[in-house]
């Protein structure tokens, strides 16, 4: 639960910074907002307080890819790239929906899909920033460049998450309730992690929009 808290202070300096972000950047904003503060800590509530929580689990995920997804959409250059990836999350939206709807007709998570298709496109997009950035070769200090802070961040956590997404249910069904908690733990830490990554990058936003006003 404390990882999802960790949403509230780059969502605070979001939102402190709001005029001063870049329309990707604001997408960025959203997506510590609405699925890390608001439907993190709603989840967390919905799983300790009444033991139940699939559908807002199922709208993080949602949320997530979709909000990245926007914020990509206005930081790449390229519209050929752009074109595929409005396809893929397509097919994420229909294969979300549906794992939603069986999980909430079963009663328990079905998301191994979903999960895949969300790590393949936050993944994707990410090194499909990496490469604009080493094709188009920028005059820019990279630590200092905000969406590739978040791009190493999204790397970090999705790389790391897929794993724990796709053996979670076999790891309920064998009970190996130590291994479980070892597992959430570890992307705990990664969400951690990919939070100190939107962080740096909302403050670097903020102080170079702060520079370009007072040239």
């Amino acid at each position: 639960m404390a990882a999802s808290f960790t949403s509230l202070i780059p969502a605070w300096y979001g939102i402190r910074r709001w005029q001063q972000l870049t329309p990707a950047i604001r997408y960025i904003a959203w997506f510590v907002i609405v699925p890390g503060a608001v439907l993190g800590i709603g989840a967390e509530v919905g799983r300790w307080v009444f033991r139940y929580n699939l559908v807002i689990l199922s709208a993080v995920t949602l949320c997530e890819t979709v909000l990245l997804a926007g914020a990509y959409a206005r930081a790449l250059h390229s519209p050929r790239i752009r074109w595929w990836f409005k396809r893929a999350v397509g097919l994420f939206l229909l294969v979300a929906c549906v794992e939603t709807g069986l999980s909430v007709h079963f009663s328990r998570p079905i998301n191994n899909y979903s999960h895949f298709l969300q790590t393949f496109i936050c993944i994707g997009l990410a090194f499909a920033y990496f490469e604009q950035l080493l094709r188009e070769l920028p005059n820019i200090h990279l630590e200092r460049d905000p969406m590739f802070l978040v791009s190493v961040g999204v790397c970090l956590y999705y790389t790391g998450s897929i794993t724990i997404f796709m053996l979670e249910p076999y790891m309920q069904k064998q009970h190996t309730t130590l291994q479980l908690w070892i597992m959430f733990i570890i992307q705990s830490a990664l969400y951690m992690l990919l939070n100190g990554f939107i962080m740096l990058a909302l403050h670097y936003e903020g102080h170079v929009a702060q520079r370009q006003r007072l040239l």
